[in-house]
């Protein structure tokens, strides 16, 4: 049940609440999923930046991402106004930090150390897993993706 309604990260969140015990636990809430999403958005710009081979790339991304996601352009489509709906506050930011780590791992044979890239491969697929249920459906088309692009060339 826990991974079916995708409370995971909440209860993480409560945990440290409880451990740390700093603020209010609404305000502590929001701050971490305001940090968890700028560390997706971070994680977003490097990947831009290493696959495009230049800051301009990474600046272009976040800025896109930014205007996308959180102008008023879609606030018509939920009752919360500019934001993710509540199922992908947690799930996109670690969808962009598992592209991060895929990318490096993908680019790592000419860069750097292969077992520090497929470790953390294998940390940001877990984590896509636990906050987000819908994750099975995104790793196989990211599989799919890779697999086609290694077979076509």
């Amino acid at each position: 049940a826990l991974h079916k309604f995708n409370v995971i990260p909440d209860f993480v969140v409560a945990a440290l609440h409880r451990l740390l015990g700093l603020g209010s636990p609404f305000f502590f809430y929001v701050a971490s999923l305001v940090i968890f999403t700028g560390l997706g958005s971070a994680a977003l710009a490097l990947t831009a930046g290493i696959l495009g081979g230049s800051p301009l790339c990474a600046l272009a991304s976040a800025s896109l991402y930014a205007s996308l996601c959180f102008s008023g352009l879609q606030a018509g489509t939920r009752l919360g106004g500019p934001s993710f709906a509540l199922r992908e506050h947690w799930g996109v930011p670690a969808l962009l930090l598992q592209h991060l780590c895929m990318s490096a791992a993908i680019l790592v044979p000419e860069r750097g150390p292969v077992r520090l890239a497929c470790s953390l491969l294998a940390l940001g697929t877990c984590l896509l897993e636990l906050c987000w249920q819908f994750a099975p459906f995104l790793l196989l088309l990211q599989l799919l993706a890779v697999l086609g692009s290694h077979t076509l060339g």
